[in-house]
């Protein structure tokens, strides 16, 4: 997933759905401790990746996991993903474009 629609590598569908996702151990602190979770929207959707709101702040490479529930469109959770990159507003929201691992660009 790349940012800007003609930099796309797949079709994109509109995906409006609550989620939830943790972030990483190491980001969360102390190895042992329980992964940070957070809350996001889902704003579209493709085969390769996924855009969302948020208003944690994620950075450009960082692995986050999608937990567990059916969006309706087919794809099972839970899903893990790499930041491609982030688009903070002047609301302390942030536009996020995922990768799925496992395709090429979110290799894991």
């Amino acid at each position: 997933m790349r940012q800007g629609s003609d930099q796309r590598i797949s079709q994109r569908t509109a995906f409006r759905q609550a989620l939830s996702f943790e972030l990483s151990v190491t980001r969360a602190g102390r190895p042992g401790e329980e992964p940070l979770r957070r809350q996001a929207v889902g704003i579209d959707l493709s085969a390769h990746g996924l855009g969302l709101e948020t208003d944690c702040p994620l950075e450009k490479g960082e692995l986050i996991k999608l937990l567990p529930g059916d969006n309706g469109n087919g794809v099972k959770l839970p899903v893990f993903a790499r930041v491609q990159w982030v688009q903070a507003d002047s609301r302390g929201r942030c536009r996020v474009g995922l990768c799925f691992l496992g395709f090429k660009g979110g290799e894991a």
